[in-house]
């Protein structure tokens, strides 16, 4: 009676550590597949910003200074072409000028005839190059390289509307 008392209890302590090991087993692939997918989600998440981020920003940009003769072009200043937006401002001309230098798409906001290195201008986003071309008096073509290598292109107008 006592031999049949104890295979008893080694099977029920048997049955309990293979419960155990299965709870254990389900835990680990559980957190693996939750790390993984968040790492996805994190990856997606920076993907779109490095992307979208300046798209939003050179647009909203275009749309804060529409009219004709507000946007010009100029050359070699920092490391790319800048595009200069004019506005007026209690009656004084102010200039932003958006270009890219040590890395960074910059914007640079100062009183119109100030002389400023690119180097004074705010960083706004990483960047590894930025271009631009007036293709008519209106039209736009910005081309932006993101640190991840991805390429933005957009056409705009001069009137802040994009060009499909």
């Amino acid at each position: 009676m006592k031999s049949f008392q104890n295979r008893q209890h080694i099977t029920d302590l048997i049955f309990v550590l293979a419960l155990f090991c299965v709870f254990a087993v389900s835990s680990i692939m559980l957190v693996t597949l939750g790390s993984t997918v968040y790492r996805n989600i994190l990856n997606t998440s920076e993907t779109n910003y490095s992307t979208r981020t300046p798209y939003a920003y050179l647009v909203e940009k275009f749309h804060q200074n529409e009219g004709y003769g507000r946007i010009t072009l100029v050359e070699n200043f920092g490391d790319s072409n800048a595009i200069i937006m004019t506005d007026i401002i209690d009656g004084q001309e102010f200039e932003t000028k958006l270009y890219t230098d040590q890395g960074y798409l910059k914007e640079l906001f100062y009183k119109k005839g100030t002389e400023l290195s690119p180097s004074a201008g705010d960083s706004i986003i990483p960047c590894k190059g930025f271009q631009v071309e007036e293709l008519r008096d209106d039209l736009y073509h910005i081309s932006y390289l993101t640190e991840d290598n991805r390429a933005l292109s957009i056409y705009i107008t001069n009137k802040g509307e994009l060009v499909e």
